[in-house]
């Protein structure tokens, strides 16, 4: 089942993020083998300063505090109307097309 047909909008958005942010841009060390593009789960978490994602991104923790979610939007390098549509405790801008639903396209990193 996919996670928009679960009702996980956050969590695929969280995901699609962690893809389109490199290990470098987070300021982690090069190496390893990576089986994933971007970051991984648990480096979002470090560098975020909570548990691990995992929760959200699997949809058992639909309601994530603001400074969580500030925190990952620093992580994964959201501009300021991105993140405000991602927190329910922010008024979305009305003149901004973007969601925090939407994935990123990949090839520009954008809404």
């Amino acid at each position: 089942m996919k996670d928009e047909e679960a009702g996980n909008q956050l969590g695929s958005y969280l995901r699609a993020r962690r893809e389109l942010v490199s290990p470098a841009q987070a300021g982690l060390p090069p190496g390893g083998n990576r089986r994933v593009p971007g970051l991984r789960r648990e480096e979002v978490a470090l560098l975020a300063g909570i548990s691990p994602a995992l929760r959200l991104e699997r949809g058992r923790d639909k309601n994530p505090s603001p400074q969580v979610l500030e925190s990952l939007a620093r992580v994964l390098q959201l501009d300021e109307i991105t993140a405000a549509t991602c927190s329910p405790s922010r008024t979305p801008p009305t003149t901004s097309s973007a969601r925090c639903a939407t994935a990123p396209s990949r090839s520009t990193g954008k809404l």
